[in-house]
């Protein structure tokens, strides 16, 4: 582990929860981590500060207690308290159930109907969470990080040797190929949100999402749901869980699996009624979810993950996605066009 070792983490655990650990699995880049004991299993993840996992256990206790479905608890240890802290280091971490299932399969229709349901029933049961300071903007807070999102992806197209020395970028030449066929259009796309998007109505919802503590997850990738049989779903990694506007989820969500749907525009509309018919869209959210949808944040996003080095972009899992961009290209060259055609 990169800052502390596997025996402190079983020592720390043992103590603070009476359980002898028979195995520690690292799960996940050295911050979340499998516990096996005799008789069950848990999630054990860090965190960089006691601040953000209070928030997280705060939140979860109340949404759970409404009755929310998919959402796994904090576990309590011997001092009843989810905050673990790690001796000589801000660091602490929170103990979860393991949950026996599985990553959901973004191109199986069921499974993503079932998902945006789950995530309407998540919104419909988070609002006036407390436990959190309100931070009220003055403009746009999602269309402040597209543009900056936007700017860092333009500047990132320059030559390698001038814009990232030091990651090894080299193994990005064969990606850059395939992005040169279509950069030029996503940059168009991005500023045509920017500036066909009715900033005014936007930052109303983000400023209602403050004042009524409402809560968005704000990561809503399929590798964030889980499914037990396609019966059973849950919502998982809440680290960027805010007060936000329902409706960023609902974008998200359907921008990360249109791709496996070839940009339909029914598909879309489908996943719209479904989750309004469990937590209700205002017409106006509903006429906007399009135009925001021609932004292109999954490209963006995948190539930006590679070009800064983040851990989990990986160049074949990069190249892979950009083999599946090339195929549907054309289909969502069609649908960014039907959507740039709605009247507000």
């Amino acid at each position: 582990m990169s800052s502390f070792d596997a025996s402190l983490l079983i020592k720390l655990f043992e103590e603070q929860y009476l359980m002898q650990v028979t195995k520690l699995t690292n799960m996940k880049n050295d911050h979340v981590f499998l516990v096996e004991t005799e008789r069950e299993k848990y999630v054990l993840k860090t965190y960089e500060d006691e601040e953000t996992l209070r928030w997280q256990e705060k939140f979860t206790e109340q949404v759970i207690e409404r009755g929310t479905k998919g959402m796994i608890p904090f576990v309590k240890n011997i001092r009843n308290t989810s905050i673990n802290r790690i001796p000589n280091q801000q660091k602490v971490f929170g103990i979860m159930p393991f949950i026996p299932g599985e990553i959901i399969d973004p191109s199986n229709w069921k499974q993503v109907k079932d998902c945006i349901k789950l995530l309407a029933h998540f919104h419909l049961k988070s609002g006036g969470i407390y436990g959190k300071k309100q931070v009220i903007p003055f403009r746009s807070q999602l269309l402040e990080k597209w543009n900056q999102r936007l700017q860092l992806f333009v500047r990132s197209l320059q030559p390698f040797h001038k814009a990232h020395e030091h990651t090894g970028v080299e193994s990005m030449g064969g990606i850059r190929q395939a992005m040169a066929r279509y950069y030029e259009e996503a940059i168009h796309w991005a500023e045509w949100t920017l500036t066909h998007v009715p900033k005014a109505y936007l930052l109303f919802l983000e400023e209602q999402a403050q004042w009524e503590r409402q809560m968005a997850h704000l990561d809503v990738a399929p590798h964030n749901f889980l499914t037990m049989k396609g019966q059973y779903y849950y919502l998982l990694d809440y680290d960027l869980a805010d007060y936000a506007p329902p409706l960023l989820d609902v974008v998200q969500f359907i921008n990360r699996i249109s791709n496996e749907f070839e940009w339909s525009f029914d598909t879309v509309e489908e996943l719209i009624y479904t989750y309004s018919s469990i937590y209700s869209l205002h017409p106006m959210e509903k006429k906007i979810i399009p135009l925001l949808l021609v932004y292109p944040n999954d490209l963006f996003r995948e190539w930006l993950g590679l070009w800064k080095n983040h851990g989990g972009f990986h160049p074949e899992r990069v190249r892979s996605y950009m083999l599946s961009l090339d195929q549907n290209w054309e289909k969502r060259r069609r649908f960014v066009q039907t959507c740039m055609n709605r009247n507000i």
